[in-house]
């Protein structure tokens, strides 16, 4: 085990600028026993929790006296970092080149998001986890924070709905991703590495970071889809997981947090939307309305509208009364 990891990186780059390792693993079991990747795994302080199956596992890596710049091609995988003493200076900046990339941390982690699939965790301790929810490919890189001394760091967690310019990140992540492929070449022109590399964490971190806000939960933010979606038919937990790029059941467990189902809260929406319909145009045929709110029959509709009336008495009386008429 690496007690030094700071030592032993500085050992590293005594004779040269850059470090290229290459990893490749049928599955997890010979991803563990690779001397390869066990030596990045210790020097970077981290370990892979979970890994799919039925792709091949693929890591190349560029580590620079400062910086760890890592692509991952592969199946789905979650890795954690704890964050020691050797480890608290630095910043860590993912981009998931495919979706499904989560990236999440204790709750003295400050994390700032940018969709889609950018984020930032500022420097700190408690520990980070990176998840890649569907096979795909992502960037990892580390850095030391004096790299972004002159960056206004959110201090808090934050969240950017405003999509990064693709023609703008687009170069910096085939930079990045051509940097774990390159052989070396020249010294020379492998000394400017660095500073290259350098420069596009720079504007990588100023990118994600800039006209950063509050970072808003992922409760609030599946409720604004479900405000604005509810008439689709098609509208699902799984829909909406791949409209917030979540895996499904995360987005649960952030509905349960809040004492609630996420399903429940659809027809909740979709019946309080049947009852405004009713009121502006009374013409309308239970059918209709049933249709236009979202719902899939008259029956389902009625159903969510007993339950409205049950748990807020009054609401979802007009409706159902009129259920109940027709039934008669």
């Amino acid at each position: 085990m690496v007690t030094d990891r700071r030592g032993e990186r500085v050992k590293l780059f005594r004779d040269r600028a850059l470090r290229r390792l290459d990893v490749r693993a049928g599955s997890a079991e010979e991803l563990h026993s690779s001397p390869r990747a066990a030596e990045y795994l210790a020097l970077a302080n981290i370990r892979p929790t979970a890994i799919g199956v039925g792709r091949e596992i693929v890591a190349r890596i560029a580590l620079f006296s400062h910086a760890s710049i890592v692509y991952y091609s592969g199946p789905e995988i979650e890795v954690r970092w704890t964050r020691d003493a050797q480890s608290a200076d630095r910043v860590l900046l993912v981009v998931g080149i495919t979706a499904g990339v989560e990236v999440t941390g204790d709750p003295s982690c400050v994390v700032v998001t940018r969709d889609p699939r950018l984020t930032l965790v500022a420097p700190g301790s408690g520990e980070v986890k990176i998840a890649l929810r569907a096979p795909g490919e992502l960037l990892y890189l580390t850095v030391p924070s004096g790299i972004l001394a002159d960056l206004p760091l959110p201090p808090v967690s934050a969240h950017v709905a405003v999509p990064a310019e693709p023609s703008v990140l687009s170069p910096m992540v085939a930079f990045l991703a051509q940097l774990c492929r390159t052989s070396g070449g020249e010294a020379d022109d492998v000394a400017q590495l660095p500073t290259a590399a350098n420069e596009i964490v720079r504007a990588l971190a100023l990118m994600i970071t800039r006209n950063a806000t509050r970072r808003v939960p992922l409760h609030e933010r599946a409720m604004e889809v479900i405000s604005r979606d509810f008439a689709e038919r098609g509208l699902s937990a799984r829909r909406i997981a791949d409209q917030l790029d979540v895996a499904p059941r995360t987005l649960q467990l952030a509905f349960q947090r809040e004492g609630q189902t996420l399903a429940a809260e659809l027809r909740r929406t979709r019946a309080h939307a049947a009852e405004q319909a009713r009121a502006v145009r009374p013409d309308m045929s239970m059918s209709s309305i049933a249709a236009s709110v979202g719902f899939g029959s008259e029956s389902a509709m009625f159903r969510a509208l007993r339950e409205l009336r049950d748990a807020t008495p009054g609401d979802g009386a007009d409706i159902a009364a009129r259920q109940g008429s027709t039934a008669g």
